[in-house]
């Protein structure tokens, strides 16, 4: 039982990508938000944008060795299995000497050591499960898991029902709109935004250079925000400058809120946290689900907007220029359409999420 004068002590667990570290984000904001003296701390690993994101925002983290084991040969998974009771340990030993209240898995291999570590140690777990389709780790830490948000109803089928509740991806407030209604974008101007997941998409990329010159000849005032992930940003910013596009090239976004206020249009991957900021924003958008998700999940994020009517869905190896400007310029010259869009997004739309998963964890420690 919490003591009255007792802070909270969080901890996360996981990581790797954007859609896994910022919704975490969200909750250590909301966490604070709730009591200005919680301690917040991280587990994660050297890959990915754990060691970028997490210390630039101010928390402190722990890195564990581990290594993913689906995907990978044999060779790859006995490398992986090696390094787990190590993993273990060091977690134990972490734990121990922090003392959370809770631990909360974010999905992602970095999860399952710390998981089962605070499960040895009975500290009690949550998880955060943004993808339609579960990842390995939790898929099999479900079952110990005192609570499981999920953003997608269909998520139930793979774990506990009792445990489950489906509460939306959890967003940082800066990147959640205001409460006054998404303004009508402005006839004289039309913005695309281009989103290619953390790391950048090649195909999306590609395909956009290809077709935005046809577009910007047919619409007045025409540009692109395009996020292009490191390696190609200098090629493509090149490429709009010899096509004559108007475009702001980023290789990364921090600042969603700001480029979505922009924007009349999305272009994008189907991570599940880009889909909970385009439902948040009401914004329509062009889904090019990353073929090599693990269990197709992003195709699977993508079902309810693309059946609903919220976004198109165009498949990766159907990519193309003259594919993408033509759905770009039906959608401009349909204005009522993209309207219906975006309303039918905000109705899917889950902006409570950081609030809820937070007040549900609060009582679970107080009890």
């Amino acid at each position: 039982m919490r003591k009255p004068g007792d802070h909270l002590r969080i901890a996360f667990a996981g990581g790797g990508t954007g859609g896994h570290i910022f919704p975490a984000l969200a909750l250590a904001r909301e966490f604070e938000r709730h009591d200005p003296r919680a301690e917040i701390v991280f587990f994660g690993t050297r890959r990915g944008l754990d060691t970028k994101l997490i210390p630039g925002h101010g928390y402190q983290l722990h890195l564990i060795e581990v290594e993913a084991l689906k995907g990978r040969g044999m060779k790859g998974i006995l490398r992986s299995l090696a390094k787990l009771p190590g993993a273990i340990v060091s977690s134990l030993r972490k734990l121990r000497a922090l003392r959370p209240q809770l631990v909360v898995g974010l999905g992602g291999y970095s999860s399952g050591p710390v998981l089962l570590a605070a499960y040895f140690l009975r500290i009690p777990t949550v998880l955060v499960e943004p993808n339609s389709i579960p990842g390995l780790s939790n898929r099999l830490l479900g079952h110990v898991a005192k609570r499981i948000f999920i953003a997608f109803s269909r998520t139930r089928d793979f774990f506990p029902e009792k445990s489950v509740r489906l509460t939306g991806n959890p967003l940082r407030p800066e990147v959640i709109p205001g409460s006054s209604p998404v303004p009508t974008p402005a006839r004289n101007g039309f913005t695309l935004l281009v989103l290619g997941g953390s790391q950048g998409s090649k195909t999306i990329n590609a395909g956009v250079l290809a077709g935005m010159s046809e577009v910007a000849r047919e619409i007045p005032h025409f540009r692109v925000i395009h996020q292009t992930g490191a390696a190609d940003r200098a090629g493509v910013e090149q490429a709009y400058r010899e096509t004559g596009v108007p475009a702001v090239v980023l290789d990364f976004i921090e600042d969603m809120g700001r480029v979505y206020s922009q924007a009349d249009l999305v272009i994008a991957r189907a991570g599940a946290t880009t889909l909970a900021e385009l439902l948040a924003w009401g914004k329509p958008a062009i889904l090019v689900p990353y073929p090599f998700a693990a269990d197709q999940h992003q195709r699977e994020n993508s079902r309810e907007l693309v059946e609903k009517g919220a976004a198109l869905i165009f498949e990766d190896r159907e990519l193309s220029g003259p594919k993408l400007a033509r759905a770009v310029l039906e959608l401009y010259r349909d204005e009522k359409r993209r309207e219906k869009m975006g309303q039918i997004a905000r109705e899917l739309a889950h902006p409570e999420a950081r609030e809820e998963i937070v007040n549900q964890c609060v009582e679970l420690i107080r009890n």
